[in-house]
């Protein structure tokens, strides 16, 4: 009995160790420091939802995003101009802090299909997210 559980501890053992030295790590995703994301929530969408779209500051200073000034919408590769008087806000990201653009006054542009891009230029350097 005890050679037939030392067989099988010792098999397993060995399996254990050769699936381990096989298969490779996983990949850890590190957030990039000293920079302004974008990250829209999930790349596609069903209306009437709206996109989530995030902002996380990782610089060492607090920065202030003017959502009419320093965020564009592309749909379709057009630009959106003109936005709505109650998208546009000023706000200011902590560093090291996450905020959510309230793109809720949008929701009429999102009715319609499309490949939607969206950017955010603080302080010169532009941040791009995912497109939806």
């Amino acid at each position: 009995m005890n050679t037939r559980l030392l067989n099988f501890l010792l098999i397993f053992f060995i399996t254990l160790i050769a699936l381990n030295w096989i298969l490779p790590a996983p990949t850890q995703n590190t957030t990039p420091s000293n920079e302004i994301i974008l990250h829209v929530g999930a790349t596609s969408y069903v209306t009437p939802d709206i996109p989530v779209i995030e902002v996380q500051n990782t610089t060492s200073a607090s920065i202030t995003i003017d959502t009419c000034r320093d965020f564009s919408i592309k749909k379709d590769h057009n630009l959106l101009t003109n936005p709505p008087k109650e998208f546009c806000k000023t706000f200011t990201i902590e560093n090291g802090a996450k905020e959510k653009l309230d793109i809720s006054p949008l929701y009429k542009l999102f009715q319609s299909p499309g490949k939607y891009e969206f950017s955010l230029t603080v302080n010169g350097k532009t941040s791009y997210g995912d497109t939806v």
